[in-house]
């Protein structure tokens, strides 16, 4: 808890980014709004500038200036923020509605306009996909696609017109039903042609009665993998070849789990003959072995498996 929480902040040892990263992060987090939360900082001064406006401010700043001063620096860290620009955009808006023609109107109007582009090109995009006989699809696609572009075009419209009111409350509805269809059938859909899961249920079933201590990362640093796995235990992480001969020398059948970037550099440093691949996340991807994961194990001198290399080896 104390290097963790302490101590990564005066003398970091991961997570280092550069002092900027959280302006960054921060418009990513942001989205689809990011064009509105810029017009209201830039919307900040003047009229209604109260003490309780000035503690959302205050609060907002040092949030900011605290996460960048650590030299460990991760998207996420500046979730806190969040919370505080969104006051803070939410009174901008609340005045916009309410003010009579300025320049600070205009300026969060043309940020509304352009925000509203983003729904118009996302239907337009679901709807294009549907037709992509190379992609997976939904019959649901068919009915948010089209529906969320003529939706952007209306709210474009009253934007334009002058009705901010009904322009960012369609453009709020419309973003809000597509982010729905994303985080369900749009994950569901993405899922098909994610790979890493599918492994992971294959190493899952190879690997059933296997103990722990069998099985070995190889420098892996996917936490997803970890989390697929759902090893009852703790798995040794090999740092070298050196590291990987010695605990194959220690635990004969035993099992390693690696980047298929490494594979090269082990069957260097092993017996390459010996070297059994049993499993391969993605074989179609032989030319990008980056986050391509394989399992593997070493033969018996006498070659004796050989047999079963043929059967062992799949694709998950």
């Amino acid at each position: 808890m104390w290097r963790e929480n302490v101590l990564r902040f005066v003398r970091p040892f991961d997570h280092i980014e550069p002092p900027y990263a959280y302006v960054k992060h921060t418009l990513v987090f942001f989205l689809p709004w990011t064009l509105i939360l810029i017009a209201a900082l830039w919307h900040m001064h003047g009229k209604g500038y109260n003490q309780q406006y000035r503690w959302v401010i205050i609060s907002a700043v040092t949030i900011f200036l605290f996460f960048t001063l650590s030299g460990s620096r991760r998207s996420y860290y500046i979730l806190p923020l969040v919370p505080a620009l969104a006051l803070i955009t939410g009174r901008a808006l609340s005045q916009w509605f309410g003010s009579n023609g300025s320049i600070r109107k205009n300026v969060m109007q043309a940020a509304a306009v352009i925000t509203g582009i983003i729904p118009v090109v996302g239907g337009a995009v679901m709807t294009y996909a549907y037709f992509q006989g190379d992609m997976p699809g939904h019959f649901s696609q068919l009915i948010v696609g089209p529906v969320v572009f003529a939706g952007g075009i209306a709210a474009i419209a009253l934007l334009w017109k002058g009705k901010p009111r009904h322009g960012m409350g369609l453009l709020l509805l419309l973003i809000w039903c597509a982010e729905i269809w994303v985080f369900t059938v749009g994950m569901a859909i993405a899922e098909e042609k994610r790979t890493l899961r599918p492994f992971c249920a294959a190493v899952v079933k190879e690997l059933r009665g296997v103990d722990d201590s069998n099985i070995a990362f190889f420098k892996v640093s996917n936490s997803s993998l970890v989390f697929y796995l759902n090893r009852p235990g703790h798995l040794k992480n090999l740092a070298s070849v050196d590291d990987a001969g010695i605990f194959f020398k220690n635990r004969p059948g035993g099992f390693i789990i690696t980047d298929g970037i490494f594979m090269e550099e082990l069957k260097k440093g092993l017996e390459p003959e010996r070297v059994r691949i049993m499993l391969v996340e993605d074989k179609e991807r032989k030319g990008d072995l980056e986050n391509n994961f394989v399992l593997l194990t070493l033969k018996d001198r006498d070659g004796s498996d050989d047999d079963e290399e043929d059967e062992g080896e799949d694709t998950a």
